[in-house]
């Protein structure tokens, strides 16, 4: 860590001397990027790449792809996809709980059980009573596309320096945008509101269960969620919830104002507990506050592994690279009883 705090330092130094006279506009640009990876580092998402540790690095292959000239984009070599991926992964609960299909077409049909095997007591020599043939179902995956595009300036990546920065920038960037996406439009997301899927709060036949209030929450509605999806269900069952969801739970006290729940403990009724920005946190009637399931009945059919593209010619004028980003996925909540949906009462 020191020596990492020690090569931001140094960068931030060569940036201001080389930097400032000739591209003030950019500089504050860098500062910024080097504010982030600095961040980064302090929370230890990413590692900052030391120079001479890696052969090559994101930023020193999208310069030599500008030195080879061509008239069409270039495709980012999968190593760097690769480390973009496993970013992705560390920012998303779905990415690392759900269940991931590869599928080969832009629909897709997953089967499932409707029925299950039963057993029937058969006595010595005669015929069993019940027929126990199951009865077979199929989720369809619709895949749709998911798309970003940023740009970067050429100075940046053509300044060896600084060159491991933009690249532990550009794939945290990627990375992470991806997977809090994912997250997003897997929980919240609602067709109804643009978005490409239904995700687990809007997906018609969860489990709703509410709260005494109108306003927060209460220790016996908590207790009735993780009693409200079935164990055949439920083999990792979590809580996920705002970080303000999980204020107001730790809030709750007895009759001699006593905090119920200890704020050290690593989960919340006997079950983990994940903190999510892209959970709802409302708490006015009849709104979504927390999810209690399984992840692993959200099916994430898989169409396209991520591809990154760059070109320098649509921002040629500005002297930026352009990145592309792209994935082709599919996703569908199933079974929907898989999942209880906490609400705030309805007035």
């Amino acid at each position: 860590m020191d020596k990492e705090k020690e090569y931001i330092s140094i960068i931030a130094k060569e940036v201001e001397k080389e930097l400032l006279p000739k591209f003030p506009d950019q500089n504050a640009i860098m500062q910024d990027i080097l504010k982030e990876v600095e961040k980064l580092i302090e929370q230890k998402i990413i590692k900052v790449p030391i120079a001479g540790e890696n052969k090559e690095n994101f930023a020193d292959w999208l310069k030599k792809a500008l030195e080879e000239g061509g008239s069409g984009g270039y495709l980012v070599p999968p190593e760097y996809v690769n480390r973009i991926l496993d970013i992705a992964k560390d920012a998303s609960f779905v990415l690392k709980r759900g269940d991931i299909i590869p599928v080969s077409s832009n629909i897709d049909y997953i089967p499932n059980l409707n029925t299950d095997v039963s057993f029937s007591w058969v006595a010595e020599s005669a015929t069993p009573t019940s027929d126990t043939t199951p009865v077979f179902g199929q989720t369809s995956l619709t895949i749709k596309k998911g798309m970003a595009i940023t740009y970067i300036s050429n100075e940046f990546l053509s300044d060896q320096k600084i060159g491991p920065a933009v690249d532990a920038y550009l794939t945290s960037l990627f990375g992470r945008a991806m997977g809090k996406e994912i997250d997003r439009v897997a929980l919240v997301g609602s067709t109804s509101g643009g978005d490409p899927f239904n995700g687990v709060i809007n997906t018609s036949g969860v489990t709703i269960v509410r709260s005494s209030s109108t306003t927060g929450i209460d220790y016996g509605s908590m207790v009735d969620c993780t009693n409200g999806v079935s164990t055949d269900y439920a083999l990792e069952p979590v809580w996920i919830g705002h970080r303000l969801f999980y204020a107001k739970v730790l809030k709750i006290a007895d009759t001699q104002n006593h905090p119920i729940f200890d704020p050290e403990a690593k989960t919340l009724l006997g079950y983990e507990y994940l903190k999510s920005e892209r959970m709802p946190y409302t708490f006015t009637a009849d709104k979504p506050v927390a999810i209690f399931g399984d992840l692993k009945n959200i099916r994430i059919g898989l169409r396209q592994d991520l591809t990154i593209e760059s070109s320098p010619h649509n921002k040629f004028t500005y002297d930026q690279t352009t990145l592309r980003a792209k994935f082709r996925i599919g996703i569908a909540v199933h079974p929907a009883v898989a999942f209880v949906v906490y609400k705030t009462a309805t007035v």
